[in-house]
């Protein structure tokens, strides 16, 4: 092989490196939230004020001003009082038929205890809340691998079936106590029937559900 045919190789390989880290480029810069990929997060609204984040019919609005999150309806305003509301750490997911939302927020940090708090909308435009961690805590008995106890990471990755479902990520915390830090395990959840559909092994999730995760699980 001549030199003028290894530069030419060279050129094209750097090329094709430079393609490739493009198309990643361009998948990470599509997963907007931390969980995720669509997710909205607090500090993507940009201002001193109040943040609004509406629901897609626009009949219902989630704001956040000075640290305090509250739900805005027709007729009534409601104050979330439970969510930690770190703009960095928290982001929002409507559901497409504007039924429903959660909010991923971390009470910690990036490695803090994560929960997805889910809320159904009422005719009113009230928020009833719904357990997402007790109704999946007993099913996930032994995921976590760890030396003490630790208390596991949940967050809404997307919305399914134009609202009626929901699918969760559980995280091994990311702690050198745990034999298996990071791992992951998936739920599908009915809303309407208020019970887990299907539980979906990393491997299933990663592949088939790619698409949906946030940036803290892009590869």
């Amino acid at each position: 092989m001549n030199l003028r045919t290894t530069s030419l190789l060279t050129i094209a390989g750097g090329i094709v490196a430079a393609a490739i880290v493009a198309v990643l480029s361009a998948q990470s810069s599509d997963r907007r939230g931390i969980w995720a990929a669509a997710g909205q997060r607090l500090d993507a609204v940009q201002g001193d004020g109040a943040r609004d984040f509406p629901s897609p019919n626009r009949l219902v609005t989630i704001r956040e001003r000075e640290g305090a999150l509250s739900v805005i309806g027709k007729d009534r305003t409601t104050l979330l009082e439970e969510i930690p509301s770190t703009p960095s750490l928290t982001e929002v997911l409507w559901s497409p038929n504007s039924a429903a939302f959660v909010i991923n927020a971390s009470d910690g940090g990036l490695v803090g205890t994560w929960d997805a708090h889910l809320y159904v909308i009422s005719a009113d435009g009230r928020p009833t809340a719904r357990d997402v961690r007790r109704l999946i805590e007993p099913q996930a008995k032994g995921v976590a691998k760890c030396a003490t106890e630790e208390v596991v990471n949940f967050g809404a990755a997307t919305w399914l079936q134009e609202g009626k479902e929901l699918l969760i990520v559980l995280e091994v915390p990311p702690h050198t106590s745990c034999r298996n830090p990071g791992a992951l395990v998936g739920y599908r959840l009915s809303l309407s029937e208020w019970k887990v559909l299907e539980r979906i092994p990393e491997q299933t999730l990663r592949t088939a559900w790619s698409r949906s995760l946030g940036r803290r699980f892009a590869r």
